[in-house]
């Protein structure tokens, strides 16, 4: 009987492990997820504001991006 428990118990550790690296692998992807659209934001805005100084300057020549 204790054999039997034994096993129970192995299983109910490894099904915690995997269940604890699914909910890291989980966040992990959110976090990368998320600091990719910061960075694309980031990017998106410093395009806008060279395209809105360009436009606001329109006697000076158009910057090419």
């Amino acid at each position: 009987m204790t054999g039997t428990l034994h096993e129970a118990d192995r299983y109910t550790v490894f099904m915690t492990s995997c269940s604890i690296l699914l909910r890291m692998e989980t966040f992990h992807t959110k976090v990368a997820e998320n600091v990719k659209t910061h960075i694309l934001f980031f990017e998106n805005r410093a395009v806008y504001e060279i395209m809105w100084k360009n436009f606001e300057e329109s006697d000076r020549p158009q910057m090419t991006i």
